[in-house]
Protein backbone atom coordinates (compact mmCIF):
# COMPACT_ATOMS: atom_id res chain seq x y z
CA UNK A 1 0.00 0.00 0.00
CA UNK A 2 1.68 3.16 -0.87
CA UNK A 3 1.66 6.30 1.09
CA UNK A 4 -1.29 7.99 -0.82
CA UNK A 5 -3.70 5.19 -0.46
CA UNK A 6 -3.09 5.18 3.38
CA UNK A 7 -3.78 8.99 3.87
CA UNK A 8 -7.16 8.41 1.72
CA UNK A 9 -9.11 6.43 3.50
CA UNK A 10 -11.48 9.00 4.22
CA UNK A 11 -13.36 6.43 6.30
CA UNK A 12 -10.64 6.52 9.33
CA UNK A 13 -9.93 9.49 11.11
CA UNK A 14 -5.82 10.13 11.04
CA UNK A 15 -5.87 8.97 14.77
CA UNK A 16 -7.66 5.56 13.72
CA UNK A 17 -5.19 5.29 11.00
CA UNK A 18 -2.44 5.99 12.95
CA UNK A 19 -3.00 3.80 16.07
CA UNK A 20 -3.97 0.91 13.13
CA UNK A 21 -0.70 1.34 11.76
CA UNK A 22 -1.89 2.74 8.49
CA UNK A 23 -0.70 6.01 8.41
CA UNK A 24 1.39 7.18 5.90
CA UNK A 25 4.50 8.79 5.80
CA UNK A 26 5.26 12.68 6.33
CA UNK A 27 4.66 15.52 8.43
CA UNK A 28 1.38 16.17 10.68
CA UNK A 29 -0.13 18.54 12.79
CA UNK A 30 -1.02 16.51 16.22
CA UNK A 31 -2.75 17.15 19.81
CA UNK A 32 -0.78 15.87 22.80
CA UNK A 33 -2.24 15.40 25.76
CA UNK A 34 -1.24 18.74 27.05
CA UNK A 35 -3.44 20.18 24.80
CA UNK A 36 -0.84 21.69 22.66
CA UNK A 37 -1.03 21.44 18.92
CA UNK A 38 2.51 20.75 17.51
CA UNK A 39 3.97 19.13 14.37
CA UNK A 40 5.45 16.16 14.53
CA UNK A 41 6.64 13.63 11.38
CA UNK A 42 5.52 10.51 10.56
CA UNK A 43 8.45 7.97 9.54
CA UNK A 44 7.83 5.16 7.84
CA UNK A 45 10.85 2.84 8.91
CA UNK A 46 9.40 2.01 11.93
CA UNK A 47 6.34 3.22 11.85
CA UNK A 48 6.58 6.26 14.29
CA UNK A 49 5.98 9.78 15.60
CA UNK A 50 9.73 10.80 15.55
CA UNK A 51 9.11 13.45 18.58
CA UNK A 52 6.45 12.96 20.42
CA UNK A 53 5.12 9.47 19.95
CA UNK A 54 4.07 8.59 23.54
CA UNK A 55 2.56 12.08 24.12
CA UNK A 56 -0.09 12.15 21.05
CA UNK A 57 -3.50 12.14 21.73
CA UNK A 58 -4.57 13.73 18.31
CA UNK A 59 -3.14 13.61 14.85
CA UNK A 60 -5.46 16.28 13.31
CA UNK A 61 -4.18 16.89 9.86
CA UNK A 62 -1.83 16.79 7.37
CA UNK A 63 1.21 19.78 6.83
CA UNK A 64 0.61 20.99 3.35
CA UNK A 65 3.91 21.13 1.03
CA UNK A 66 4.93 24.31 -0.08
CA UNK A 67 3.27 23.97 -3.24
CA UNK A 68 0.14 23.33 -1.15
CA UNK A 69 0.62 26.11 0.98
CA UNK A 70 1.46 28.23 -2.59
CA UNK A 71 -1.84 27.17 -3.94
CA UNK A 72 -3.74 27.93 -1.07
CA UNK A 73 -2.48 30.84 -0.51
CA UNK A 74 -3.19 31.88 -4.05
CA UNK A 75 -6.97 30.91 -3.80
CA UNK A 76 -7.60 32.58 -0.61
CA UNK A 77 -5.29 35.41 -0.95
CA UNK A 78 -5.22 37.07 3.24
CA UNK A 79 -3.30 39.57 4.42
CA UNK A 80 -1.75 40.70 8.01
CA UNK A 81 -2.50 43.48 9.72
CA UNK A 82 -0.83 45.54 12.69
CA UNK A 83 2.17 43.11 12.29
CA UNK A 84 4.16 46.52 13.86
CA UNK A 85 2.18 46.64 16.81
CA UNK A 86 3.18 43.73 18.18
CA UNK A 87 -0.34 42.23 17.77
CA UNK A 88 -0.71 39.73 14.58
CA UNK A 89 -4.21 39.67 13.27
CA UNK A 90 -4.89 37.87 10.38
CA UNK A 91 -7.87 39.60 7.82
CA UNK A 92 -9.61 38.89 4.54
Amino acid sequence: MTDDERNADVSKTLTEQWKAGELGHGAFYVRLFTGAVVVDVFDANPLRFTLYENDIDEVIAPVPSYGEYKAMQAAAPLKWSNIYSGVSLLTE
